[in-house]
């Protein structure tokens, strides 16, 4: 049995749902990172193709950024939720 066909504009929906799973100032460790580098979101958007994206920062410093698709940001395989920070 095929899936069943979306309505137009239901992609927009689900890529603002995808925005839902993340949120400004979230933080995130890269896979092979040195350790203690800590990514932090800037930036959220749903780009011209529709999908949702992410700009992200070294913490504590501005010298480097990425800008990345929310998918690719919430696969575990490259990135993970960085520790919470203590005191807060």
């Amino acid at each position: 049995m095929n899936p069943p066909a979306s309505t137009p504009g239901s992609e927009l929906f689900l890529n603002e749902a995808k925005l839902d799973l993340i949120e400004l100032n979230d933080r995130f460790v890269k896979k092979g990172d040195p350790p203690g580098r800590v990514w932090v979101i800037v930036r959220l958007w749903i780009a011209s193709d529709g999908l949702p994206h992410a700009r992200l920062e070294i913490e504590g410093r501005h010298s480097e950024t990425r800008i990345m698709s929310v998918s690719a940001l919430s696969d575990r395989r490259f990135y993970l939720p960085a520790p919470a920070l203590r005191g807060l």
